[in-house]
């Protein structure tokens, strides 16, 4: 389930940069513009940069979990933080980049 979850929160960067981007010239600079924010703001972004995107590349890329299963549940150990509370918080950061977006668009 933790591959799945972490993997489908970065498609939606991906579908961004890489579909959603070619619909129009309007979509393409909104877009990019966004990418270019979260780039500069990193640490106001941390959620995208720390988890979903490191998160994804230990996984996918050396099929390495950041999540271990202790007597509370999961526990990412390198952001300190309980595994279920870092998915929520990256949903919530989804959901307020995407109507962000909506509002450039």
């Amino acid at each position: 389930m933790w591959l799945s979850q972490v993997t489908l929160l970065r498609v939606i960067g991906h579908v961004l940069a890489k579909v959603d981007v070619e619909t129009s010239t309007l979509h393409k600079r909104a877009i990019n513009d966004m990418w270019a924010k979260w780039k500069v703001e990193r640490g106001h972004n941390w959620i995208f940069w720390d988890f979903i995107e490191d998160e994804r590349n230990n996984l996918l890329k050396a099929y390495q979990f950041g999540v271990e299963v202790d007597e509370k549940g999961l526990f990412h150990d390198t952001l300190d933080m309980d595994g279920h509370q870092l998915l929520r918080e990256a949903i919530y950061w989804w959901r307020d980049q995407l109507e962000e977006l909506e509002l450039a668009l």
